[in-house]
């Protein structure tokens, strides 16, 4: 299932219309048509999204989809998305240290 999919489908089942999760990201309605439309979801909305909807971040990430990587070899997340990830994973209970070995792991597997 597509990104867009998954939340328009995740904010309809708690009766939530586009108009008002946009209000609530804060973001426009185009704005994240766009996002939607061009897979370019930065980390820091979808997490904002996934607070709304109060489900884990890891609930967009699964079903193997790639709409999330980056051309050219490039890691899939810079290392600020993967704190932000991984800190809200573990409740801000993470070290740079712990974060660097992840992005360091993520690079070498591109």
């Amino acid at each position: 299932m597509q990104l867009s999919e998954k939340i328009k489908n995740l904010a309809k089942s708690k009766h939530y219309t586009m108009k008002m999760l946009c209000e609530k990201i804060p973001m426009s309605r185009l704005g994240l048509h766009r996002t939607l439309e061009n897979d370019t979801m930065k980390v820091r909305t979808l997490s904002k999204i996934s607070e709304i909807l109060e489900v884990n971040i890891t609930y967009f990430l699964d079903d193997n989809e790639t709409s999330f990587q980056k051309k050219e070899n490039k890691p899939i997340f810079t290392s600020d998305e993967i704190f932000i990830i991984v800190s809200t994973l573990f409740k801000n209970k993470v070290s740079d240290e712990i974060v660097k070995k992840i992005y360091d792991l993520n690079k070498e597997n591109k």
